[in-house]
């Protein structure tokens, strides 16, 4: 995992890393919103390939519960549960801000292209 304190994540990283939390709800409406997968076959596909990327990029922890490393679950859980955020979405070019206040003077903000 990047030490920098950039976590870069594909839309497809962003739903696994978010099911693998326990979030499989929101997950599960990105992916519909998205239509990435149409079909069980391409689901399992996905999975695969997500897996696989996450395992490159080093954000995978097979001894942990959640199979992410801790910075990238703690984020996940910090965006989610965030009371404050804002998302803005431009359809004509189909990319997605979000904004995320964490704490007082910390914002974390991610951008999407679908």
């Amino acid at each position: 995992m990047s030490t920098n304190g950039t976590v870069a994540l594909s839309m497809n990283e962003l739903i696994s890393a978010l099911a693998l939390c326990g979030y499989s709800e929101i997950a599960s409406q990105i992916l519909n919103d998205a239509t990435l997968v149409e079909n069980e076959e391409e689901e399992q596909r996905f999975i695969r390939e997500v897996e696989q990327l996450l395992h490159q990029k080093g954000y995978l922890d097979a001894t942990r519960e959640s199979l992410l490393v801790p910075g990238l679950e703690n984020l996940i859980h910090l965006l989610v549960q965030s009371r404050e955020k804002v998302r803005c979405v431009n359809m004509k070019k189909r990319h997605v801000l979000l904004l995320h206040r964490v704490h007082d003077s910390k914002t974390v903000y991610g951008k999407l292209k679908m």
